[in-house]
């Protein structure tokens, strides 16, 4: 019984990591479509939610 509800939330994760995985695939795609590097884009995007303090604690506050 343990080792089933193991499995479950184990491929609950899973699923969860593929689409996000996949969706910032995608959003990579069209930010290579607009002419842009999505790494950099990706960079100041977690730089701007994880960047200071107050970025940190508003993020938390958005959460």
């Amino acid at each position: 019984m343990v080792v089933y509800k193991l499995k479950k939330v184990g491929m609950e994760f899973a699923e969860s990591g593929i689409a996000l995985l996949l969706g910032l695939a995608v959003a990579a795609l069209l930010i290579i479509a607009y002419g842009y590097n999505p790494l950099l884009a990706y960079r100041w995007l977690f730089y701007g939610g994880f960047g200071s303090v107050y970025a940190i604690l508003d993020t938390i506050s958005y959460a």
